[in-house]
């Protein structure tokens, strides 16, 4: 779910400033 990932971008940019980390934290894509 890459590209779904680059559309919440800006809501996740909240909680992980680096895109790598949502990758990384698991309850960052829940």
């Amino acid at each position: 779910m890459d590209g779904d990932s680059e559309e919440d971008s800006p809501k996740k940019t909240k909680r992980v400033p680096k895109p790598s980390r949502m990758k990384q934290s698991p309850y960052i894509e829940k």
